[in-house]
């Protein structure tokens, strides 16, 4: 996590999952949540571009958390991008519905759609050896699942429960090479925080 100019704050989750020789995931977040208090923080940006997912779980308790710390009327960017999968798709999805109507999506689609089928476990077929991955719970961070759907859909999402609706951005901003070249990051540009 790092501080703006003007006192934003600014999340960066790449993975969902820890990190060996680190904190866990959980904790470096409560810990962000911490850094928060006693501070009037004007936004917030929680940067979920390159997050191709893990468990969700350590992100639950922050992105419930992360609006209600701050001010009511501080808006929150969540940055997507066609590399935003699986448990990241969950963190934007968790941060839109909690946020409400000050969440913003900015930046590209996210990879996958908002109901997706995930939850599988790897095997290796014997005789040509390639790894084929199974999927075996349905997830839908759009709509929320519905009892109709409980012979298959992920028992956290009803224990999690929050549907978000569209997670399109609100605020597309691709990455431009020029951008890229030059050291400029379109979605900070594109929210008026840097040039």
């Amino acid at each position: 996590s790092d501080w703006l100019p003007g006192g934003g704050l600014y999340v960066q989750i790449n993975a969902t999952d820890d990190q060996d020789g680190r904190p866990p995931l959980s904790d470096f977040l409560s810990g962000v949540l911490n850094d928060m208090r006693g501070r009037r923080i004007p936004l917030a940006v929680v940067d979920l571009r390159f997050n191709t997912g893990g468990n969700a779980a350590n992100i639950i308790e922050f992105t419930k958390a992360l609006p209600e710390a701050l001010p009511s009327d501080a808006p929150i960017y969540i940055v997507t991008s066609g590399d935003t999968f699986s448990a990241g798709i969950i963190a934007a999805a968790r941060l839109k519905h909690f946020g409400g109507e000050r969440a913003h999506v900015v930046g590209e689609q996210i990879g996958d759609r908002e109901a997706f089928w995930a939850e599988g476990q790897d095997f290796v077929l014997p005789n040509s050896r390639l790894l084929i991955k199974s999927t075996a719970a349905f997830h839908d961070w759009k709509h929320g699942c519905t009892i109709f759907q409980i012979g298959y859909c992920y028992l956290f999402n009803y224990l999690w429960n929050a549907p978000a609706g569209d997670l399109s951005p609100t605020t597309p901003a691709p990455q431009s090479f020029g951008d890229y070249a030059a050291g400029r990051d379109s979605v900070l540009k594109a929210i008026g925080i840097a040039e």
